[in-house]
């Protein structure tokens, strides 16, 4: 799980602060409110089809969904790696056993021949989490500050 905490505008309500991160993330993401403090953010794939239907198919990746939860004194967005820990560790056990069992290489070959890009892929994957939950915090929080500075 990756957080990144971003203060909470006294002046704004929460329905307000809901609101603004809706607009911001309108025709990339769908938001779902769960709670009256949690939002759910999920990431948008359009594709057409053969008869120029529109459908939304959902994509394992790094920033595909994630959650805002309203604190009393801050509001923070979470991404949770669960569903992408499980796959790469699947895929990490299936490339070791095939390796060393099916190909007849030893253990520690088998294991350091799919756990290295297997860790190289993750790291670059959370890295690049890391920076896409920045650039969107500091956005909200600009929104944010400028619609507490108007009222």
């Amino acid at each position: 799980m990756i957080k990144k905490r971003i203060p909470y505008p006294k002046d704004l309500s929460a329905d307000s602060i809901f609101s603004i991160i809706e607009m911001y993330f309108a025709g990339r993401y769908k938001t779902s409110k769960i709670s009256d403090t949690r939002v759910s953010v999920r990431r948008l794939y359009k594709y057409h089809t053969a008869n120029s239907r529109e459908v939304a198919h959902k994509r394992m990746s790094f920033s595909d969904s994630g959650y805002f939860l309203i604190q009393k004194d801050s509001i923070t967005f979470g991404i949770s790696l669960g569903k992408q820990l499980l796959f790469w560790l699947t895929l990490l056990v299936f490339g070791v056993l095939i390796t060393w069992k099916v190909w007849n290489a030893s253990f520690l070959l088998s294991f350091f021949l799919i756990t290295t890009p297997i860790s190289v892929i993750w790291i670059i994957g959370i890295l690049e989490l890391k920076d896409f939950i920045d650039y969107e915090m500091m956005q909200i929080e600009k929104r944010l500050v400028d619609k507490a500075k108007r009222l």
